[in-house]
C-alpha cells in the first residue's frame, strides 16, 4: 500500500510521454489487491482549465455541470 502527501516534484506525462501534465503537485495512492490486480490513483492539483477540459472532460463538465 501507498499513501503519499503531495510531491512537489512529481512528473506526470501524457501523449505517449511527449507532454508533461503542469500542475503545483501531486499525491500517489493505491494498493495491490489480491485477487484484482494493482491499483494505483494519482491526484494532481494545480491543472489549468485548458487541459481539464481536454484531457479530462468527463471530470471537467461534471465538475462545471457543462
Amino acid at each position: 500500500m501507498i499513501d503519499t502527501v503531495v510531491i512537489p516534484n512529481l512528473k506526470v506525462y501524457y501523449n505517449n510521454f511527449q507532454k508533461e501534465l503542469l500542475g503545483w503537485g501531486g499525491a500517489i495512492t493505491g494498493s495491490e489487491l489480491l485477487d484484482d490486480g494493482i491499483y494505483f490513483e494519482i491526484q494532481f492539483g494545480g491543472v489549468i482549465s485548458e487541459i481539464m477540459s481536454t484531457l479530462f472532460k468527463h471530470h471537467y463538465d461534471e465538475y462545471f455541470k457543462e
